[in-house]
């Protein structure tokens, strides 16, 4: 076998193989872009499997994965403290102030608060447009309802 004939088997192999590995690139570049990523993550499912929703919900879970990785470890930061501040978000983006969001632990909380006793004359207190504190309305059974 004659030298240029060696020169052009080993070109022909090196054409071959990048013709290949191009390929192998194009095919992989095509089908990512072409199809979404589906994310996969443990002990997470949906409510309901049908439902569809327009949101690309990889953003999300590369932050969480990210989080994850990258952040120093503080032991009071756990997965469901995780998922308890990203709804918390969820429920902050509608711009509705009086829409919020309790934790099992808060909203326990918050229903010992509001079925609690009261003390007091039992009268709903506010302030008027000078800035001055006025009984908007009497609580029922109150002494301040009593009195009227």
């Amino acid at each position: 076998m004659t030298t240029a004939k060696k020169i052009g088997q080993v070109l022909m192999i090196i054409v071959l193989m990048s013709v290949l590995v191009g390929s192998g690139f194009w095919i992989g570049w095509d089908s990512g872009r072409n199809y979404p990523q589906n994310i996969v993550v443990a002990g997470v499912s949906n409510i309901n499997p049908t439902a569809s929703t327009t949101a690309n919900f990889s953003v999300f879970w590369q932050a969480w994965q990210d989080l994850n990785d990258n952040y120093l470890r503080n032991p009071s930061t756990t997965d469901q403290g995780k998922m308890y501040g990203a709804i918390t978000g969820l429920v902050a983006a509608t711009g509705d102030p009086y829409t919020e969001f309790f934790s099992p632990a808060d909203s326990q909380q918050f229903q010992q608060d509001i079925t609690g006793n009261f003390g007091g004359i039992g009268a709903e207190l506010g302030t008027n447009t000078a800035g001055n504190i006025v009984v908007i309305a009497p609580l029922p059974g109150t002494p301040a309802a009593k009195r009227g």
